[in-house]
């Protein structure tokens, strides 16, 4: 199937990302692009890990009335949602 110059372009675009963030691009061959899934995955963990310390760094500059908030609540909540959620990152084996 052909692509239209709006879908090559769009490619063109994916691949430059990928580049930028350090992921391998993917090829055309029919092999299994372990290299650039396990880039992948260390991108998820990245970004797991930041969003976990920038939410923590936010909490403990809080107010300690602000800390015993609902508000303080949820954020501990989510932050241990994706502490969870990077254990299991941290568990896939490729």
């Amino acid at each position: 199937m052909a692509q239209t110059p709006a879908q090559k372009q769009q490619a063109y675009r994916d691949r430059l990302r990928a580049r930028q963030a350090g992921i391998p691009a993917p090829s055309t061959s029919n092999f299994p692009q372990t290299k650039r899934w396990k880039g992948l995955l260390q991108n998820a963990q990245a970004l797991l890990s930041q969003t976990a310390f920038e939410l923590q760094d936010y909490a403990d500059r809080r107010s300690e009335t602000w800390q015993e908030s609902d508000k303080a609540q949820s954020i501990a909540d989510t932050i241990t949602a994706i502490e969870e959620a990077l254990e299991a990152v941290n568990n896939i084996e490729l």
